[in-house]
C-alpha cells in the first residue's frame, strides 16, 4: 500500500486534535505494514497500536540534526531487517524543538531528505500554545505538507522544491528556510508566485542563474508584482519609494561590491518605478546592463548605452535635461535614472565628473527625478568613493535603506574647493609648442600643427582648435596677462594648457552648465568643455590654469 504523505508538520492548538490526527497517520502505517513509532511529549496521551519510544530513547544525548538523521536511518534498517515495509514515526516534538528552533529546522530539513528516498514517513506535531508562531512557521515551512499557514514551503525532492507563494508577509521566514539548504538546487515550477525581493535574495544566496529559477517562472512574478503596485485607473500619481514628499531632485548613490549587491539595489528600484507607471531609463555599460536585463526583464525600461552616454559632463547635463524635461511635458510626476559612469572616468579624468556629480544637485533640481548612481567598489578607487560620498545627498544600501550621507557638501562650496589635477604623462616633458600671449588665431594654427600628425579625427581636432580659441579668448579678455600657451602630442592625444595671473571665472557651475547659469566667459567654457574629452581647470598661486585634452 503506497503512503502518499511522508513527511507532515501539524500544528495544534489542542491535545484532542492532535490526537485524532496521529491515530489516523498510525493507521496508515500499520496497514502498510511498517513499524511504526510514537515519540510523546508532554501531557498527550499514546496512540493505541504504535511502538511508543520515549523522547530520550528517540532522541538521545545532546540534540545534534546529523547524529539525528543516523539515528531514524538506523531504524528504519532495523524495520526493513526485521520484514517491516519501513518505519513510520509520530514525534510530538514541541518540548524538544523549544530554544533551539533553529537548531531543530535544520534537523527537519535533513531528515525531510533522507524521507524522500528512504521508506520512512513522519508527521511531526508542534504546539502553537507552547510555541510562538514565528518558530512554528520556521518548523512548518521545511516540510512537504503542513496544516499552518506559512504560505511556501522549501522541502527535498530531487532538488530543493519551492511551492506556494513569496512575498513580503514571508521574506524573512523564507530567508531563515534558505539558511538550512545548503549546495542544493530549487526547483521553482510549482512557486505560484515570487516577488523581487525574494528572486533577488535567491540569487544573493548563489542558487541564481539560469539553473535555479526556470525564465518562465520568474516572468511570471516580475508580471505579478508589477501588476499587484499598479496605480488604478484615474489615480492621481505622486512620488514614490523613498523620494515620496521630496521636491525636486533626489540624488542618490549606491557603492557595490559584488554584482548581487548591485542588482539588490537596482532592480527593485526599476521594477517599483515601473509598477508605479514611472519613466524608468538605464544608463549601464554593456556587462551591468546584461546583468540587470537578465535580473529586470526589458518591459517598461529605456536602456540607454552608459558607454556612450557618459562621454563628457557637460553634455550629459544638457542630454539629460533635454530628455527630463520632455518626459515632464508628457505628465511624469516622476523620472526614475538608474546610471553608472565607465570605469576609465576613475583615473585622470575624475575631477570633471566629481565635478559632475555635485553640479546636477543643481542642474537637475526643477525635475521630479529620483536617480540612483552605481559606482562599483572593485574598480572605483578609494578617492573617487570619498567624491561620492561628498557629492551625493544620499546613499542607498543593499538591505533596502536610504541613508544620509553624512559627508555630503553643498554643490557651490564642493566647486569652489580648489581641485589638483592629475598631470597626463605628455606634460612630463618639454612641450611641442610654447606661446606667450598668442591670439586666438595664433593658437588656433599652433594647437592644429600639432594635432596633424596624432592621429585624430577631423571633428576632434576641431573640437580642440575651437576650444583653445574660446579659452584663449576668455584668458585675455577677463585674465591678466601674460597669457600662455603650452601644447603637447604624442601616443593619438594632444594636451593644452593655458594659463593668466587672473583669479579665473567665479562661477562653480562654469563649464557644466551654460552662459544664462553664469557669469561672463562661462558659455566659451560650456562650448569648450562639449568639445574636449577633459578639461581642468584651477587656481594655482601662479594665477588661473586650463588644461584641455583630446584623445
Amino acid at each position: 500500500m503506497a503512503l502518499p504523505r511522508r513527511h507532515v508538520c501539524w500544528a495544534y492548538d489542542e491535545p484532542q486534535g492532535f490526537l485524532v490526527r496521529a491515530r489516523e497517520w498510525v493507521a496508515e502505517g500499520l496497514a502498510a505494514g511498517n513499524w511504526v513509532w510514537y515519540v510523546p511529549g508532554g501531557s498527550v496521551e499514546a496512540v493505541e497500536g504504535a511502538h511508543v519510544v520515549p523522547p530520550g530513547a528517540a532522541y538521545p544525548g545532546r540534540f545534534d540534526p546529523d547524529h539525528q538523521v543516523r539515528v531514524y536511518r538506523e531504524a528504519t534498517e532495523r524495520a526493513l531487517a526485521a520484514g517491516y515495509s519501513g518505519l513510520r514515526v509520530v514525534a510530538e516534538a514541541t518540548m524538544l524543538a523549544k530554544g533551539q528552533v533553529d537548531l531543530f529546522a535544520r534537523y527537519e530539513h535533513l531528515v525531510d531528505r533522507y524521507m524522500h528516498r528512504a521508506p520512512m514517513t513522519a508527521l511531526c506535531a508542534y504546539d502553537r500554545t507552547v510555541l510562538a508562531k514565528r518558530d512554528v512557521g520556521r518548523l512548518a515551512c521545511v516540510h512537504p505538507e503542513t496544516n499552518d499557514d506559512v504560505g511556501f514551503q522549501l522541502y527535498a525532492g530531487d532538488d530543493l522544491v519551492l511551492t506556494g507563494e513569496l512575498d513580503h508577509t514571508n521574506h524573512e521566514l523564507f530567508a531563515a528556510a534558505v539558511e538550512h539548504a545548503h549546495g542544493v538546487r530549487v526547483d521553482v515550477e510549482r512557486l505560484r508566485f515570487v516577488d523581487h525581493r525574494a528572486l533577488l535574495y535567491l540569487e544573493r544566496r548563489g542558487r541564481g542563474g539560469a539553473d535555479l529559477l526556470h525564465a518562465r517562472q520568474r516572468e511570471r512574478g516580475r508580471r505579478a508584482a508589477r501588476q499587484a503596485a499598479r496605480p488604478a485607473p484615474g489615480a492621481r500619481r505622486m512620488r514614490t519609494g523613498a523620494a515620496a514628499g521630496h521636491q525636486g531632485y533626489f540624488h542618490e548613490a549606491v557603492v557595490y561590491d559584488t554584482d548581487a549587491d548591485l542588482l539588490a539595489v537596482a532592480v527593485p528600484f526599476v521594477l517599483d518605478g515601473i509598477a508605479a507607471g514611472e519613466p524608468t531609463v538605464v544608463a549601464f555599460g554593456e556587462r551591468t546592463a546584461g546583468l540587470l536585463r537578465e535580473a529586470a526583464g526589458t518591459d517598461g525600461i529605456d536602456f540607454l548605452a552608459g558607454d556612450a552616454v557618459y562621454g563628457r559632463p557637460a553634455a550629459v547635463i544638457r542630454a539629460y535635461r533635454r530628455l527630463l524635461a520632455g518626459l515632464v511635458a508628457g505628465g511624469a510626476t516622476q523620472i526614475r535614472l538608474l546610471g553608472e559612469l565607465p570605469p576609465e572616468v576613475f583615473g585622470r579624468t575624475w575631477d570633471w565628473w566629481a565635478r559632475y556629480e555635485a553640479a546636477v544637485n543643481h542642474a537637475y533640481d526643477e525635475f521630479p527625478l529620483w536617480s540612483l548612481c552605481a559606482y562599483d567598489a572593485r574598480l572605483a578607487p578609494r578617492a573617487v568613493i570619498d567624491d561620492v560620498e561628498r557629492t551625493h545627498p544620499r546613499l542607498a544600501t543593499t538591505d533596502g535603506q536610504h541613508l544620509d550621507s553624512g559627508l555630503f557638501v553643498d554643490p557651490v562650496g564642493y566647486l569652489r574647493t580648489p581641485r589638483a589635477g592629475a598631470d597626463d604623462p605628455l606634460q612630463r616633458r618639454p612641450p611641442d609648442a610654447a606661446w606667450e600671449d598668442p591670439s586666438p588665431a595664433v593658437a588656433r594654427q599652433v594647437v592644429r600643427a600639432v594635432g596633424d600628425g596624432q592621429g585624430l579625427r577631423e571633428e576632434r581636432l576641431d573640437g580642440l582648435v575651437i576650444a583653445v580659441s574660446e579659452v584663449v579668448t576668455n584668458a585675455q579678455r577677463h585674465g591678466r596677462p601674460p597669457v600662455g600657451l603650452r601644447v603637447w602630442g604624442g601616443g593619438g592625444r594632444v594636451v593644452v594648457e593655458v594659463t593668466d595671473r587672473g583669479e579665473g571665472l567665479d562661477d562653480p557651475y562654469a563649464g557644466l552648465l551654460p552662459g544664462g547659469h553664469q557669469a561672463i566667459g562661462g558659455l566659451g567654457l560650456w562650448i569648450t568643455y562639449q568639445s574636449c574629452d577633459h578639461v581642468h581647470a584651477t587656481r594655482t598661486p601662479a594665477g588661473f590654469v586650463v588644461t584641455l585634452t583630446v584623445g
